[in-house]
């Protein structure tokens, strides 16, 4: 994720992980502790846990998921592109 955090920040995004603001505790970092922290603060969430996702859009906070099905179709169109 510290590779995804300095990309994303090179962009412009202000970007901070869970384990940062909420500790490394596996209990401080729990799905109601994050949703709380993100309702707080009104950020935007990434997570690859969709049944997080519907948690957290239920909840009404904005978050963005990459799943399996993602990843796939980005890396079919990048080896197409790579492909001669």
């Amino acid at each position: 994720m510290e590779n995804l955090r300095g990309i994303l920040s090179d962009r412009g995004w202000d970007v901070v992980t869970v384990t940062e603001e909420l500790g490394s505790e596996k209990e401080s970092r729990s799905d109601t502790n994050i949703l709380r922290y993100a309702q707080d603060n009104d950020v935007i969430v990434a997570t690859i846990d969709r049944k997080f996702v519907c948690r957290l859009r239920e909840a009404g906070v904005k978050v963005v998921t990459l799943d399996v099905k993602d990843m796939a179709d980005i890396m079919d169109e990048k080896l197409k592109l790579e492909t001669c």
